[in-house]
């Protein structure tokens, strides 16, 4: 229901871990294109759920997923500030 209610543009980074509601083409995804068409960005990471704010950055993997993840908000920003 919440998803069904943005009003602004959104970037979702679902892990591993989230149910496939909330996978790419999931309920939650299809609510938020519903929604705001076109403002929606929606992609999925083989990292654990909580990588971007207390994933082990001494694993190259978690780190370049983090990385990936920041550039991906400053765009967003960027494209809507």
């Amino acid at each position: 229901e919440v998803c069904s209610k943005i009003k602004c543009p959104q970037l979702m980074i679902s892990t591993k871990n989230e149910s496939a509601r909330w996978k790419p083409e999931g309920e939650a995804h299809k609510a938020c294109l519903a929604a705001l068409p076109g403002k929606v960005t929606w992609k999925s990471s083989e990292q654990n759920h909580g990588y971007m704010t207390r994933g082990d950055t001494n694993k190259p993997e978690t780190f370049e997923a983090v990385k990936q993840g920041c550039e991906e908000m400053l765009q967003l920003l960027k494209e809507n500030l």
